[in-house]
């Protein structure tokens, strides 16, 4: 092998690497690579290490191997196709520049030459790569920082694309993962957010935050996580407590706005007063919180569980509306009387449902009969936004098919 010579480098030691003092292992900073990581068009280099020994605390302890080049691509990635190759690793360092310098640079480029569609497929796959090495692969959350221009690339997508949601809910997997969940709820919350003409920024910032709103489950035990039926008490209390952890988890970035840590704290906060952790009611809940909500609850119910099928999105919406009424009917309405112009055009309404019009010099003569069901003013934008988020969730008529 032409690289013995490196395997006399110094171990990596927690000295080395800055940060690495605040993590409880150096283990954290690393991440296990196969020859399918490896990309002779990443145009960079990054060091491949091995695992050498432990310490006196049990914790292990890496030396470098060698430095991947795009030139020795080949000779390295059939060496790690060996059967009796041994565990290679990258840094998180490198990680992070193999994403931002490779994967995210080449989307900006893909942006001139290819459709947006294509562009945001690509995208996803990339901002869900990247929470799984938040969730699974790593401990450090410093790689939660290259979603930052994820996001402004999906904007832009959805933008030059004038992509329905319909686009979104296809390039989206659905499985029970929690970093596929989260990258969903991200790409809902930003196809929503661009429905409601919210300004660009408020767009970019509910999207990311949608994308980490669930960080917090990380300090969850897995098994808990992935159990069937229903929790102990105890276990219970681990669910409890995620919000506030994902909200601690973010706010020690010193990176992130107080919206999108709302949205993390209060994701499972509900109108009525009946969520937790804290029993916020109505308006007191973040507004980018309640837009998380209403995904949030669409996401899950549209993606398969070990017990049942994905719903199809107007089963999901159809249960919503009939069955969640004490708070996501009156999300719906709060957010939508937020960013909607909603006069009472009458024309929309049945004939039985017209409100009498007020003339204020005229005496209003004595409605007949057919108007005994007349529907008030707010009663009229309950209606008419619970038919804009049917319209927004149900554009194409692929969206009544079964979810894939």
């Amino acid at each position: 092998m032409e690289f013995r010579f490196l395997l006399n480098l110094p171990v990596v030691s927690i000295a080395n690497w800055g940060e690495a003092s605040d993590m409880d292992t150096i283990a954290h900073f690393y991440r296990e690579i196969n020859s399918g990581f490896l990309n002779k068009n990443c145009g960079q280099g990054f060091e491949i290490s091995y695992l050498a020994e432990y310490d006196e605390n049990d914790d292990p302890l890496f030396r470098k191997f060698v430095d991947y080049t795009p030139e020795n691509h080949e000779k390295i990635k059939k060496m790690l196709e060996a059967d009796d190759c041994m565990e290679f690793f990258i840094h998180e360092s490198d990680l992070i520049k193999y994403y931002k310098d490779f994967k995210v640079r080449d989307l900006q480029k893909a942006l001139e030459t290819q459709p947006p569609k294509q562009v945001l497929k690509e995208a996803y796959l990339v901002t869900e790569q990247i929470l799984k090495e938040y969730f699974e692969n790593i401990g450090s959350s410093r790689i939660l920082r290259t979603l930052d221009e994820l996001v402004k690339i999906i904007q832009e997508c959805m933008d030059r694309g004038s992509l329905a949601f319909i686009d979104v809910f296809l390039v989206t997997k659905k499985d029970y993962h929690t970093y596929t969940h989260c990258a969903n709820v991200g790409l809902y919350c930003l196809a929503l957010a661009n429905k409601l003409q919210m300004k660009p920024e408020a767009i970019r910032e509910i999207g990311l935050g949608g994308m980490l709103f669930d960080v917090g489950k990380k300090s969850i035990p897995y098994e808990i996580i992935v159990k069937e039926g229903k929790l102990e008490p105890q276990e219970f209390q681990f669910i409890r407590k995620h919000p506030s952890a994902g909200r601690k988890d973010l706010n020690d970035m010193k990176c992130y706005s107080e919206n999108i840590l709302k949205m993390a704290a209060e994701h499972h906060e509900r109108y009525d007063g009946t969520g937790y952790p804290f029993q916020l009611k109505g308006e007191k809940i973040s507004l980018y919180a309640r837009v998380c909500n209403i995904m949030d609850v669409f996401g899950a119910m549209t993606a398969p569980r070990s017990n049942r099928p994905g719903m199809t999105p107007f089963a999901a919406l159809t249960e919503m509306k009939n069955n969640m009424e004490g708070h996501l009917i009156c999300e719906f309405w709060s957010i939508s009387s937020k960013f909607l112009r909603m006069p009472p055009q009458q024309e929309l309404l049945h004939p039985d449902q017209r409100v009498i019009p007020r003339h204020p010099t005229k005496k209003r003569r004595p409605a007949p009969d057919r108007y005994s069901r007349e529907l008030t003013f707010s009663n009229y934008r309950v209606c008419k936004c619970t038919r804009f988020f049917y319209a927004f969730f149900l554009s194409d008529p692929l969206m009544l098919c079964p979810a894939r």
